[in-house]
């Protein structure tokens, strides 16, 4: 039984084309995400610690929730931001952080041996992220706690 070319072509269109739109829009959304935390931040007239870039929402004990999700992410002099590319964005008031510790594992999660920062707040809960820089996120996080 042969097996048309045209039809192997046509299955790796129909599968491939709706991948590269939905990555293209992805990209898109995080464009946009980056921009509005930009935004935010020259409207607040806050010193920029670390300008948005890449990062990655790793759960939370609290309301945020347990859901990961890749997103932006920004630092502040008074505040964390972060945004995904399909919900809104959240922040985390440094005046609420009262240690940053870091851990392999975080919420049960495990990859590769990537390390989770997570930020331990006031009232007992705990978010974790992941960022490509570690140890730029350590640093600025804790100037910006002690001051």
């Amino acid at each position: 039984m042969d097996i048309n070319p045209a039809i192997i072509l046509l299955i790796i269109v129909l599968f491939i084309f709706p991948l590269s739109r939905l990555y293209l829009l992805i990209r898109r959304k995080m464009e946009l995400a980056c921009d509005e935390i930009k935004q935010l931040i020259q409207l607040s007239g806050e010193k920029v610690l670390i300008t948005p870039e890449s990062g990655s929402f790793r759960g939370a004990t609290n309301k945020l929730g347990r859901i990961k999700s890749d997103g932006i992410i920004a630092l502040t002099s008074k505040r964390l931001i972060f945004k995904k590319a399909f919900s809104p964005r959240f922040e985390i008031e440094l005046k609420e952080v009262i240690e940053i510790t870091t851990d392999a594992k975080f919420l049960g999660a495990w990859r590769a041996g990537v390390i989770h920062l997570v930020l331990n707040l006031k009232n007992g809960d705990r978010v974790g992220f992941y960022f490509k820089d570690l140890e730029k996120w350590k640093i600025e996080l804790s100037k910006a706690l002690r001051k």
